[in-house]
């Protein structure tokens, strides 16, 4: 009797810059967001868990949701460009663009 085996391999695909990846489907929560949860503070999964619910559910996205927070916790820090309005009379005015 002959079987086959069917071997997954997991590789990360290449991913278009500027793009969002779902780590957590069970609660929509991408890799972008896991980047402001970065910069708010947040330094565990444990961090991830209690601010965006990521592996509260089934718990798959665990590793993955720990490996972003690694790299957004490595990343420098980036500066948001300002857009500058002219005002109404009353000067300049800056304005964050994210």
């Amino acid at each position: 009797m002959r079987t086959d085996r069917i071997i997954f391999q997991f590789i990360t695909p290449p991913r278009t810059p500027g793009t969002a990846m779902y780590v957590c489907v069970c609660h929509a929560v991408t890799d972008r967001d896991i980047a402001r949860a970065a910069a708010d503070g947040a330094r565990t999964v444990r961090d991830l868990r209690e601010s965006l619910g990521v592996a509260s559910s089934c718990g798959r996205c665990a590793q993955c949701a720990h490996a972003c927070l690694k790299e957004a916790s490595a990343a420098p820090h980036r500066t948001i460009p300002l857009l500058h309005v002219a005002g109404d009379g009353l000067g300049q005015r800056e304005f964050a663009t994210a």
